[in-house]
């Protein structure tokens, strides 16, 4: 059996209906806010701070063309597949959401490799031009992002449903 398939079990069977659940919307809004909007900036920022901590060593710019949307691909891989494994989505909607993770980061391989390899080619005006052009690229795998980084619905601790009161828009009874 998948192990997959065996912690949605244990986790749904610990779970009665009478348990309520929610979404952590906050979690999941902070984790495509980082991985997916931080971090392509700080990438494609890169060889200006290369350049600016390194000046007249466009070697060094070029290897980072190469290297650091390497290294990003697989740190985003390993984050991914952390946050996916770990989520209370069903195996079915988890395969679902790796296949859509899949995509999404080769298509940021795709625009962190084009970026980062004009940087020397194209003068800075147009490179903001281009990158610009690309923001419908960008637009689409955060789409793929936020469907991939879906949490799904978690128990509430039971730390935080004392007594009959509300909280949000829920009423809770014990």
């Amino acid at each position: 059996m998948d192990p997959l398939d065996t912690r949605y079990a244990a986790v749904s069977a610990t779970v009665s209906p009478a348990v309520r659940t929610r979404v952590n919307y906050r979690y999941w809004l902070w984790l495509v806010a980082t991985w997916d909007g931080v971090l392509p900036l700080l990438l494609w920022v890169s060889p200006a701070i290369i350049g600016w901590l390194w000046p007249n060593h466009d070697a060094l710019i070029a290897l980072s063309a190469v290297f650091v949307p390497i290294a990003a691909f697989f740190a985003r891989v390993f984050a991914g597949s952390w946050h996916i494994y770990g989520n209370f989505c069903s195996p079915a909607f988890r395969q679902f959401q790796f296949v859509t993770f899949v995509f999404g980061i080769l298509l940021m391989l795709f625009l962190d490799a084009l970026i980062l390899s004009v940087h020397g080619i194209i003068p800075v005006g147009e490179q903001l031009q281009l990158v610009i052009g690309l923001s419908p690229l960008f637009g689409i795998y955060v789409l793929f992002m936020l469907l991939a980084m879906y949490p799904g619905r978690e128990p509430i601790p039971a730390g935080e449903l004392p007594g009959t009161e509300r909280i949000g828009n829920w009423e809770v009874r014990r």
